[in-house]
């Protein structure tokens, strides 16, 4: 993640790394997608052509059962309303090897407790952008008291003794 102070910074930092994806896009976004991910259903799509809505399976499970991790950040990706192919191309060239985030400490907390509840995701891995103590000062306060037992009750397991010592 990449935690700003604000959200209109945030949004001026996306619509940065928007403008540097989108500058190469059109054809050489789409045949770096398709070198990259050559599972995806795109045809002979062209750039310019709507995103077909069957490009993913419907959950993230799914997706993960028949295509692999691998093509997970696609997923949100491909539920953004509207798309053509050559926009997804270049927002997909902005993912790298896992989903990314701009945004404010609450804008993070809300996005990880969405992908979580969603089933999106059972843990998290963070590949810092900027601030390590941001996240753990900022962010990590804001989920406290939100274990998934907590959002999520399953029974607790009675501790027990296997042996003489404890």
């Amino acid at each position: 993640p990449r935690i700003t102070a604000t959200p209109e910074e945030a949004a001026g930092l996306l619509d940065a790394q928007r403008r540097r994806a989108h500058a190469g896009g059109g054809r050489p976004a789409l045949d770096a997608l398709r070198a990259r991910f050559p599972r995806l259903p795109l045809g002979d799509a062209g750039p310019a052509d709507p995103l077909p809505a069957d490009l993913l399976p419907e959950t993230p499970d799914e997706v993960f059962a028949t295509l692999g991790s691998h093509y997970l950040p696609l997923w949100d990706l491909a539920r953004q309303p509207g798309l053509t192919v050559g926009r997804f191309a270049a927002e997909a060239a902005l993912l790298g090897e896992h989903a990314r985030f701009v945004g404010t400490p609450e804008q993070l907390g809300a996005e990880l407790r969405r992908w979580f509840d969603e089933d999106g995701v059972d843990g998290f891995q963070f590949i810092l952008g900027n601030d390590f103590d941001a996240l753990c000062s900022r962010v990590v306060p804001l989920l406290r008291g939100e274990t998934p037992r907590g959002r999520h009750p399953h029974p607790r397991r009675t501790p027990s003794r296997t042996g003489d010592h404890i």
